[in-house]
């Protein structure tokens, strides 16, 4: 049950990471915004790489391992 939760956990916070990148897309598909603003392009996709990093070491170092021990 507790894996179940903390999958339910990480599937919502994955919606949330969807929305981030939707808005970063949204705001960076043109080469002509990012010449405009290219600091703040560089701020927004390194903000976006660090939040990715953290979501997968936190899936690699809790969810799988807890979904290996359901799986057994």
């Amino acid at each position: 049950m507790a894996t179940r939760k903390l999958a339910r956990r990480y599937a919502v916070s994955m919606g949330d990471m969807a929305d981030r990148l939707r808005d970063y897309i949204r705001l960076w598909s043109s080469a002509e915004a990012i010449a405009l603003h290219p600091r703040l392009f560089c701020d927004a996709t390194k903000e976006l790489l660090e939040n990715l990093e953290i979501r997968i070491g936190r899936e690699e170092e809790h969810l799988y391992p807890a979904s290996d021990v359901v799986n057994l």
